[in-house]
């Protein structure tokens, strides 16, 4: 009946985790924890009632000393103390990123949920790795969410990669790549800067776990944010396509003039897939090209002064809402499926009036 902490090396922890855990199935006397440093040597320390003794195996002997001292006592709980609370450790390279990622994968269980702030990996093996790491640890787990910032091509591409595993991505509207991945489940947090020489901290604690996870549910279903730049525009436009579907009011072709080989690549997707797209605008854009793609259908019936203030893109239970009066246009994008049926009903009514 004596109580017991014990810290144990990384490969004598299974065996003697299951050996206390048969003896005392509530742990109720006896605490074991893995203990991150590398073994300074083959030897065990024991502390007790103000005692100490450690024990040393050489591969031939036993050798055993024994401390009777206060302050011995002391300094070797100080060091206790401070490994038991030890809640940050440090992976190093690609080898020990994929090692601190392979740790967390062994501790999943069937109820545990795994959220993550995706970034780029520094290599193409680090790249294939992760993939094959989120398909097994989403199907080990009730599964995987992760959300990359930059809403470029090759983080859509990334997204779609991960979908096809059957993992949930999104990808965030901002304006730059981020290279520090963070992964959270459970009470475990891994964060990892992809650099030349990669590194990963692995920390368990929960208040800096739920802090993360509560960020992540604001990211991931946030409704209403605002895109910069030409570029987005071309994000909307492959936006609808995966849709199938929109409606338009006011789209006049300005990205289409700036962006010709985009839209020749752009229309022949559309086409392949079937896309169908109407477009409400003034008399004046008459024959221009993004009146006469093969899959849009047209209506001439919108005032030339109001054509030009705003387009608005309704599709996929978005409203995007782009002004081209600056130079550099500006998107506001609402995901909300009450305001796109609002908007979509007064398509409509412009439509069949």
């Amino acid at each position: 009946k004596i109580k017991l902490k014990m810290l144990c090396y990384e490969e004598s922890f299974i065996p003697i985790s299951k050996r206390f855990k048969r003896e005392d199935p509530e742990n109720k006397l006896t605490q074991v924890k893995i203990y991150h440093e590398s073994p300074p040597a083959p030897m065990q320390i024991v502390l007790y009632k103000q005692k100490a003794f450690i024990t040393i195996h050489d591969g031939k002997n036993i050798t055993v000393i024994h401390f009777d001292e206060p302050n011995a006592y002391a300094g070797f709980k100080n060091h206790f103390d401070k490994a038991w609370d030890q809640r940050i450790r440090t992976f190093k390279g690609e080898k020990g990123v994929q090692e601190a990622y392979s740790k967390l994968l062994n501790a999943a269980k069937p109820s545990d949920e795994v959220i993550i702030f995706a970034a780029k990996p520094s290599s193409l093996e680090s790249a294939r790795y992760n993939l094959k790491w989120n398909e097994e640890i989403n199907k080990k787990t009730k599964g995987v969410r992760l959300l990359y910032y930059g809403n470029t091509t090759r983080n859509k591409e990334r997204a779609q990669e991960l979908r096809n595993v059957g993992c949930q991505a999104k990808t965030m509207p901002t304006e730059q790549e981020l290279p520090i991945s963070t992964i959270v489940m459970g009470n475990k947090t891994i964060t990892t800067v992809w650099s030349n020489e990669p590194v990963a901290f692995f920390i368990e604690d929960k208040t800096t776990a739920d802090a993360y996870r509560e960020n992540f549910e604001q990211l991931w279903n946030q409704d209403t944010y605002i895109l910069k730049g030409v570029d987005a525009v071309g994000d909307l436009f492959d936006e609808m396509l995966e849709h199938g579907e929109a409606d338009l009011i006011g789209a006049r072709g300005y990205f289409v003039d700036l962006r010709p080989e985009f839209t020749d690549d752009w229309e022949k997707r559309a086409i392949k897939s079937g896309f169908k797209m109407r477009n409400i605008v003034d008399p004046t854009v008459k024959g221009h090209r993004v009146t006469t793609f093969p899959f849009v259908k047209m209506k001439y019936t919108l005032n030339k002064e109001f054509s030009k203030l705003s387009v608005f893109w309704i599709y996929g239970n978005k409203v995007a809402i782009s002004n081209w009066t600056e130079k550099e246009p500006i998107i506001v994008v609402i995901k909300n499926k009450h305001i796109y049926n609002l908007y979509k009903q007064q398509f409509e009514l412009l439509w069949n009036n």
